[in-house]
């Protein structure tokens, strides 16, 4: 396994950038705080942490995060909600660089399952597995039309509110834009393309302590 190498060398390259730590809300609701989260994909072979952080997908601190090799969550007024929670949780991997987590999302299926599973000292261990409505969307990030899609409570469904628990995973379109001519770049070195997978949450599972 190589979780534990992975995640002890996120606040090390944070803080080597200058960012530092990244905290996530401390409320008595968080399910996170405290403890450790991974993401499964059997489909494509992903077995990866996940940061949570406050603040929006693809931002500095979340491009931070992802350039250490892991997954990142943005959580807050302008990121998602934690795993379970009802709205869109959302999360963000490099697909071509830093070891590409998620180089093989583009592969995902209509009802291929995602398991996120969170451990925390002192109580259950809590498994949620998603279900993939569809094969991936992509959205041009860099239009207010495409992150609004990608943000929304209830995701490709702007305007309206969140009816379940749902999970956006997101990573660049990199080849893809660059066939079509597109080479622009954000301050952080983002491609304006996504691929998207929308999921719903199937079930939640709570592990026996021990």
């Amino acid at each position: 396994m190589r979780i534990v190498p992975k995640i002890a060398s996120v606040a090390m390259a944070l803080t080597a950038a200058g960012i530092g730590s990244i905290p996530v809300s401390a409320s008595a609701e968080s399910r996170v705080t405290g403890c450790s989260t991974t993401m499964n994909i059997a489909r494509i072979n992903v077995h990866e942490p996940v940061q949570f952080y406050n603040g929006a997908p693809d931002d500095g601190r979340g491009t931070a995060i992802q350039n250490t090799g892991i997954l990142a969550s943005p959580v807050g007024r302008s990121g998602g909600v934690e795993p379970g929670q009802t709205g869109n949780f959302h999360v963000d991997g490099h697909r071509n660089t830093a070891g590409g987590p998620l180089h093989d999302l583009v592969d995902m299926q209509r009802g291929d399952l995602v398991k996120v599973r969170v451990k925390c000292a002192g109580r259950s261990d809590t498994t949620y597995t998603y279900s993939v409505n569809r094969r991936p969307r992509y959205i041009n990030f860099f239009t207010e039309a495409g992150r609004a899609k990608q943000l929304a409570p209830r995701p490709f469904h702007v305007g309206q509110p969140a009816e379940n628990e749902y999970l956006t995973i997101s990573t660049c379109a990199t080849q893809e834009d660059a066939a079509r001519g597109e080479h622009r770049r954000d301050r952080y070195g983002n491609p304006p393309g996504r691929f998207v997978v929308i999921a719903t949450l199937a079930r939640t599972t709570r592990h026996p302590i021990g």
